[in-house]
This record gives C-alpha cells, sequence and structure tokens, in this order.
C-alpha cells in the first residue's frame, strides 16, 4: 500500500488552509489517484454551505483490501436498507456488493475467506429479492452462493 507523508509549515489562519489546500479538487484528486492509489477519481458535485462542505464522487480504489471494505459498506447499506423496507434500495446495494465480491474470488479463488464473502453477498440477495416477493430470484441467488 502507498505510504504518503505530506509535511509543509504554513504561514495562514486555519480557514485558508482548508479553503486553499484541502477543499481543492487538485488536492482531493491527487490523493485520491497519487496517495491511496486509486484507479480512477471524479469530482460529481460539491456544496459549499458556509461551515460545511460536501463532495460527492465518483472513485475506484485499486488494491483489494479497498475493494473488501467497499462491499462490506455496501452490504451494510443494504441491511439498513432492508430494515427500513426499502427492499429494491436494498437490492441494488446487495448487487453492487456481489459484483465486486465476484471479481474479488476471480481474482484470488484459492482464498476462502473471499469465497466466504461471495456465499454470503449471494445470501444477502436471496433475502432480498425473497423480500421482495421475488421467489425465483431469490431461489437463484441461494444456489449460486
Amino acid at each position: 500500500m502507498a505510504h504518503l507523508v505530506l509535511r509543509h509549515e504554513m504561514d495562514c489562519d486555519t480557514d485558508t488552509y482548508w479553503e486553499k489546500c484541502v477543499l481543492t479538487e487538485d488536492f482531493n484528486r491527487r490523493l485520491f489517484l497519487e496517495g491511496l492509489n486509486f484507479l480512477k477519481y471524479e469530482l460529481l458535485e460539491q456544496k459549499d454551505l458556509g461551515d460545511t462542505v460536501t463532495r460527492r464522487v465518483k472513485a475506484e480504489p485499486k488494491s483489494a483490501e479497498v475493494q473488501r471494505n467497499l462491499a462490506s459498506s455496501l452490504e451494510k447499506i443494504g441491511d439498513v436498507q432492508i430494515a427500513q423496507g426499502e427492499t429494491h434500495k436494498a437490492k441494488s446495494s446487495y448487487e453492487k456488493a456481489l459484483t465486486i465480491r465476484h471479481i474479488l474470488s476471480k481474482s484470488d479463488p484459492k482464498n476462502v475467506f473471499t469465497q466466504v464473502e461471495l456465499g454470503i453477498a449471494h445470501q444477502k440477495l436471496g433475502w432480498a429479492e425473497q423480500s421482495d416477493h421475488d421467489y425465483e430470484s431469490a431461489l437463484a441467488s441461494y444456489k449460486n452462493g
């Protein structure tokens, strides 16, 4: 994993530091692409609400560890969506996680942990499909897992 160390003495106030350094598109693009070694980075939207800045980005991590964490996060989001009765949204989250799990599984087919995670991803998608009364798709997901 890449290791990034940034040392620079700044002679400015805190607001200037955040505005001119950290919140710039160039800084974040370089952070994702060079520092975190992502394959892709795209700023989709940035909102400055005065005391808060929100940023929506599209980024594609390269490392298997980051991909695994992303899949786990998507599954957790799906779990929350199921609990809230949003089965359609949950299915989408689980499908995205499953796609990542398939890629990881193919890249390291002898890794038992990765294969177990793939099976769990199929099961979670099956639960969402079953909750959505799509029994045919649920059965296929359970069989694939």
